[in-house]
């Protein structure tokens, strides 16, 4: 089952969903232990307050990626990717998520685990 990642999809409850997966992923891979630790609750505040948490999250999945260059290399090319797709006022944006940051989510989840199959 192919689910593609629609990469021109620039609505900021998708695209927050994205950078969501993204994190999910690439922790995931280096290590499931420090990921359920040091990211849970950070997730958990996440779909209510998405801007003041992502800037948590991406300075906690630089630390935990350190000492894994293919790793940081891949998520800060996605993770600029992603976030040059948002306006500035999107970005910004804190206020709650819509059910939609879950497809987001899942589309960079499947597309990372596709793309590291192949």
């Amino acid at each position: 089952m192919n689910i593609p990642l629609d990469t021109q999809n620039t609505d900021r409850n998708y695209l927050y969903g994205r950078i969501l997966g993204l994190v999910e992923s690439v922790v995931n891979q280096k290590d499931q232990t420090l990921y359920s630790r040091a990211l849970i609750n950070e997730i958990r505040k996440y779909s209510y307050h998405p801007y003041t948490t992502i800037q948590h999250l991406e300075n906690k999945t630089r630390i935990l990626l350190s000492g894994n260059r293919e790793l940081i290399d891949y998520f800060n090319k996605r993770f600029s990717e992603i976030v040059d797709l948002f306006t500035v006022e999107a970005f910004t944006d804190d206020s709650e998520l819509n059910p939609l940051y879950l497809l987001g989510q899942a589309h960079e989840k499947i597309n990372y685990t596709q793309r590291n199959i192949k």
